[in-house]
């Protein structure tokens, strides 16, 4: 798999025909500190031992560097897109932090009749980086992973200003684990979408209403897999339904603009234990001033767990967790290719379960704050 993706990166870089098409990239050399690299909880009791942030949390400044290229050629009615990104991370006080990514992707968008298009849109990720997702109790996710997804789209315009737009596909996530493990899952999904634009003298207005259904079936085997046992036994169904509205208003010279959404998310559980039920308020924002942009968002969740009820002393409560979501990032222009940012995002989660004899299902908190150059080549 090395081999062959190095080989596609290569192809995609440098390759003639490649190069004949439009072509747009950009290289990027970032720094920050990252808080809670491994989303443990701020305090734990171990034989008697109290631990506290300091003993228990990995943090760590680092150094990235990425690379994204995008390769697009236009035809009567149709267009063909191929993307390559690359990106790595040097954690220098904590090497075990470090990472490093790509994602191949292609699509091949075409208007078949009047007012209806058609696209294909494949991804291939791979990340890599050591360690566990501790905020994760109940499947324990590696960070590493390799995922591919195959979204077909179906998109029609309603007139007036209005798009119904259908995406419906495949998605495949298969999680690095030590041999004779394996956690994976597959999950067809479909997704519709129904907007509706007004367009002022001043301001431009849209409104997005989004559903959509994800059926996922994991796969999780722990020790020699024997082929003559069930795989009922090694497997979950999760069911994701997800709703959300959007409002978004802009400026007619886009100089800002403001989204208020509500997102609500239902996972149904076959086995009803980890079935939860999440609605997130959130907003989104961009400001320009002149070569100056800023950008950042807030989102307030609360997902509730029904029939899970973890850790010593919770056993008539149901798990609960709020989740406050932010980030802000601003961009100066330096030049016609050159943009310096600084940004900054945090995730911080506050559980129910407050037993400080459990790592799973607690609380966390996770920061990072980051500035560098992006280039345009």
């Amino acid at each position: 798999m090395k081999k062959l993706t190095t080989l596609i990166l290569l192809i995609l870089i440098s390759s003639p025909t490649i190069a004949q098409w439009e072509r747009s990239s950009k290289v990027g050399i970032t720094g920050g500190y990252e808080w809670n690299v491994f989303l443990n909880p701020q305090t734990l009791e171990r034989n008697g031992e109290f631990l506290n942030r300091s003993n228990l949390w990995d943090n760590a400044t680092y150094q990235s560097l990425f690379m994204n290229n995008s390769f697009k050629r236009e035809f009567a009615n149709s267009r063909i897109r191929l993307d390559a990104n690359i990106s790595g991370g040097l954690y220098q006080t904590n090497m075990k932090a470090n990472r490093y990514s790509y994602e191949l992707g292609a699509s091949y968008r075409t208007k078949y009749a009047k007012r209806k298009y058609f696209e294909f849109a494949p991804t291939l990720t791979r990340i890599k980086r050591d360690g566990v997702n501790e905020a994760d109790a109940i499947l324990r996710t590696p960070f590493s992973y390799t995922q591919l997804l195959i979204p077909i789209h179906l998109d029609f315009y309603l007139g007036n200003k209005a798009w119904l737009k259908t995406e419906s596909g495949y998605l495949y996530k298969n999680y690095d684990r030590q041999p004779g493990q394996e956690l994976f899952y597959h999950a067809p999904f479909t997704n519709v979408s129904i907007s509706k634009k007004w367009e002022g003298k001043n301001l431009v207005k849209k409104l997005t209403f989004r559903t959509g259904i994800q059926l996922r079936r994991y796969t999780d085997i722990d020790g020699p897999i024997d082929e003559e046992v069930d795989d009922e036994d090694n497997s979950r169904s999760w069911n994701y339904f997800r709703n959300n509205i959007e409002y978004d208003i802009t400026s007619a010279d886009k100089s800002r603009s403001f989204t208020f959404g509500i997102y609500h998310v239902k996972r149904v559980d076959a086995d009803e234990t980890n079935s939860y039920s999440e609605i997130s308020p959130g907003f989104r924002f961009t400001r320009k001033f002149g070569t100056l942009r800023l950008s950042g968002g807030l989102k307030y969740s609360v997902r509730n767990y029904p029939e899970l009820t973890p850790g010593e002393g919770n056993d008539d409560e149901p798990l609960r967790y709020q989740y406050l979501r932010g980030n802000i990032k601003a961009t100066l222009k330096m030049n016609k290719s050159t943009d310096l940012f600084l940004k900054g995002n945090l995730v911080n989660r506050v559980s129910s379960n407050t037993d400080i004899n459990s790592i799973g299902f607690r609380g966390y908190f996770n920061s990072v704050i980051e500035t560098g150059l992006v280039i345009k080549l």
